[in-house]
């Protein structure tokens, strides 16, 4: 809780005084009024929850389910996928190689993009390790002394 100075004390005593002079209405509330004002509103629903067609492709900004990482990482919406975030949405590089390999990835397998382009989803372009220590170990973080050759890359 903020302690107030005497002198902003005075001035909000001040400017109190002159909205009542002025004929404004002033409210003060007891600490008691306050928190029975608070504890009326629990429990209660926000005013757009459970709302019909807030959500989803029903939602007046639908973009198609399509979202974008502050990374460069293409998100696809699809809440049916055992491995979605939270809000339903899985990343396009990880679909892309679930697509082509015939099954979900783990969580701990990595996909790699070959020439670092995050928005570069083509299968030509993806190789899939299955640790990120198996990630780590071929190089793909900038660490010296491991020689960066196509042969290191898993590629399908």
């Amino acid at each position: 809780m903020k302690i107030l100075t005497e002198k902003h004390k005075k001035k909000i005593s001040i400017s109190l005084k002159r909205a009542i002079d002025e004929g404004r209405r002033v409210q003060h509330f007891s600490i008691a009024a306050k928190k029975k004002m608070s504890e009326s509103h629990l429990g209660q629903i926000a005013w757009n929850k459970g709302k019909p067609g807030l959500k989803g492709k029903k939602h007046g900004r639908w973009n198609g389910g399509v979202t974008y990482h502050e990374m460069g990482y293409r998100y696809i919406w699809n809440p049916d996928h055992p491995y979605c975030n939270k809000k339903g949405y899985v990343r396009e590089h990880r679909l892309v190689m679930e697509q082509k390999i015939g099954r979900y990835l783990l969580p701990t397998e990595i996909v790699h993009h070959i020439n670092g382009d995050t928005a570069d989803n083509r299968i030509e372009n993806l190789a899939i390790y299955a640790s990120e220590h198996d990630h780590w170990k071929l190089g793909h973080h900038g660490r010296r002394g491991v020689k960066k050759t196509w042969e290191n890359y898993l590629t399908l």
